[in-house]
């Protein structure tokens, strides 16, 4: 880390938290709530590094010092957990996190009715590679549909705010090009970690699908790992209602998954026979189409695509 990076972490090392900001006073689109987020809840009871936030500088010290030890090409994610954040920090610490150069390697979640934030720490380039190239892989199915061309536009890690309670940053997404503007959601979202955290990636899959009000309408998450070379996706969407009064609106579900082996063959525990994004959950208009196209990644085609993958990352 550069003298410049360590001067200006120290510099906010020892500041004082800014104490004009409310916490609860987020903007942005999305349903507001005042009650906890159930997939966050869920995560941050499994995560065993839990701290006290001190400053932006602080926060962005303990950032490095965990990449630092986890060596940044290992194949484990990293979680971490502050408790007392002020979510009105998020541009110096976006800064600060530039200046020492890991800003790509983390993801934030914020709960600002506890105060309290989940930094997700993504080692290795693995991740940022397979959501990068399943994007495009969907965006070239996309723009092969007739008058489709630039009709989505790309989401990367931008944050995305429930007013006043919550917000969270995504690997990769799109949107369609109907939604205009800065604080526009994705319409789908790509979570991508290492098998070690499986079950923190449903609860990301969760997230987007509970809070965003409707309009994030298909989540893929998908684990890569190494020593074999291994793929598994899961394509996780909104399910019919199950009896209760809490899942009224409907419940997140995984209705297609797709495991590759390093030899590109593909098995599916639900019997998945294509990954079949409907036309819907991407686009907010009707298809001009009587029977709308849905985006189709074919059995061979993930197959190519995983030992594509496996190539690049070797």
């Amino acid at each position: 880390m550069s003298n410049m990076v360590i001067r200006s972490l120290m510099s906010s090392l020892t500041g004082n938290r800014s104490s004009q900001y409310s916490v609860n006073s987020g903007d942005g689109p999305g349903p507001a709530s005042t009650t906890l987020s159930k997939p966050f809840e869920k995560q941050a009871l499994s995560i065993r590094h839990r701290l006290e936030y001190e400053s932006p500088g602080k926060l962005v010290w303990t950032i490095s010092r965990t990449i630092g030890r986890a060596n940044f090409n290992s194949t484990l994610q990293n979680f971490l957990y502050f408790n007392g954040i002020i979510h009105h920090d998020f541009k110096e610490i976006q800064r600060l996190l530039k200046l020492a150069h890991i800003r790509s390697a983390v993801r934030f979640t914020f709960e600002n009715s506890i105060n309290a934030a989940i930094v997700r720490i993504i080692p290795g380039p693995e991740p940022g590679c397979v959501a990068g190239e399943l994007y495009q892989e969907i965006v070239r199915k996309i723009e092969s549909i007739p008058g489709h061309i630039y009709s989505t536009s790309p989401m990367r890690a931008t944050q995305f705010v429930v007013p006043g309670t919550r917000s969270k940053e995504g690997d990769q997404g799109l949107r369609p090009d109907t939604r205009e503007g800065r604080e526009a959601w994705p319409s789908l979202m790509i979570e991508v970690g290492y098998p070690d955290t499986p079950n923190l990636l449903h609860l990301d899959a969760e997230w987007w699908l509970l809070h965003s009000d409707g309009q994030t309408r298909f989540v893929i998450i998908a684990t890569i790992s190494r020593n074999p070379f291994h793929l598994d996706i899961e394509c996780w969407t909104m399910g019919a209602p199950s009896t209760g009064v809490d899942s009224i609106g409907g419940i997140p579900k995984c209705i297609q998954n797709f495991s590759i082996d390093s030899a590109g063959r593909v098995t599916s525990l639900l019997q998945s026979s294509e990954l079949a994004i409907p036309y819907n959950c991407i686009f907010d208009r009707s298809s001009p189409e009587l029977t709308p196209q849905p985006i189709i990644l074919t059995i061979p085609e993930l197959s190519f695509f995983a030992k594509r993958m496996f190539s690049l990352l070797q």
